[in-house]
């Protein structure tokens, strides 16, 4: 329960945290707060995408390495904000895709894991409950870390740790789940 529940812990802290501040980390890349907030607004966009990916990809791969690959196409956004913000559109193209891929990953991995549907019920409201709780402070404390250093590297090397301790923790986790 503790390595499903860190891997949702991390993806709803990420996921809001960046859902609330991504126009501003854009416009801190010098975007006009128009387009800041139009191409921000691919991110969650492309969610649709990635929950269809999915199936084929547990079908073809298992869970444990779909899981990397959404992680590591997680993990493309931060790193281009941090290194490579010309070719921001290529993190913004694979995150959006893999936020809601890593929703489906998850809950997937969960109906496999339980075994019965009072299991299923009481890991999934767990899980949630935790994750939620975070999510809903994660954009606060991201805001107040930066406006004490003033800049956006340090949140977005946050959330870049977030993901490398989501992967980390749902590549170990996920290796024990078996398909019935």
């Amino acid at each position: 329960t503790f390595g499903v529940c860190w891997v949702f812990i991390c993806q709803c802290f990420c996921y809001f945290s960046l859902a609330a501040w991504l126009p501003s980390i854009f416009a801190s890349l010098g975007m006009d707060k128009s387009a800041a907030g139009l191409a921000a607004s691919i991110f969650p966009g492309l969610g649709i995408l990635g929950s269809f990916l999915v199936a084929p990809g547990v079908k073809k791969l298992g869970h444990t390495w779909t899981f990397v690959l959404i992680a590591f196409c997680w993990i493309s956004l931060p790193i281009c904000l941090l290194f490579f913000p010309q070719i921001w559109y290529i993190g913004v193209i694979l995150a959006g895709a893999a936020q809601s891929a890593n929703y489906v990953c998850l809950f997937t991995v969960i109906s496999f894991w339980a075994k019965t549907k009072k299991e299923t019920k009481n890991l999934s409201s767990a899980v949630q409950m935790a994750a939620y709780f975070v999510a809903g402070i994660a954009p606060t404390i991201l805001g107040m870390v930066h406006d004490t250093v003033h800049n956006w590297q340090i949140p977005i090397i946050i959330i870049l740790i977030a993901l490398v301790t989501m992967l980390i923790t749902g590549f170990f986790t996920y290796r024990s789940v078996k398909r019935s």
